[in-house]
């Protein structure tokens, strides 16, 4: 878990070490993965109104967490994001991530980014992961391709 920690500590999202992280702070839950956060004016785009960029990167996070759970360590494949109503500067909302199913080193999650307040649905995405060697993925940190994690 050290190990893991060490890894993380720089993550755009979640890592306490980055001076321009979200600073993003995540809770285990039973399905999954969850965090509570309020968006910031330095995160939107257009009038006030949360990047795009930034919803796709808190989904990635915790539907990653949540695989991660379930299969130690693994790296995004691929992501699909549906943007369905603005997040807007200073609103609270709640991203949640779970699991939807496992195939050997592959799995699916989805995650969802609601309005807190109201429970109004903000995004959803689905996305897959493949477990990967720590190790491994500690020596390809060097700026090799990912060809063989």
């Amino acid at each position: 878990m050290a190990e893991a920690k060490k890894l993380n500590s720089w993550c755009f999202v979640c890592g306490a070490e980055n001076p321009q992280g979200l600073h993003i702070k995540k809770l285990r839950t039973e399905h999954g993965c969850r965090c509570d956060f309020t968006v910031e004016r330095g995160w939107c785009g257009y009038a006030g109104i949360l990047h795009g960029g930034i919803y796709a990167a808190i989904l990635d996070e915790i539907m990653g967490d949540a695989v991660n759970y379930r299969l130690k360590t693994a790296v995004t494949l691929d992501m699909t994001i549906r943007y369905i109503s603005p997040g807007r500067e200073g609103m609270a909302l709640v991203c949640e991530g779970e699991v939807a199913s496992v195939s050997g080193r592959r799995a699916k999650a989805r995650g969802t980014i609601r309005e807190a307040a109201t429970g109004k649905l903000i995004s959803e995405a689905t996305g897959h992961y493949l477990r990967v060697d720590v190790e491994n993925l500690k020596e390809r940190a060097d700026g090799q391709d990912a060809a063989g994690i």
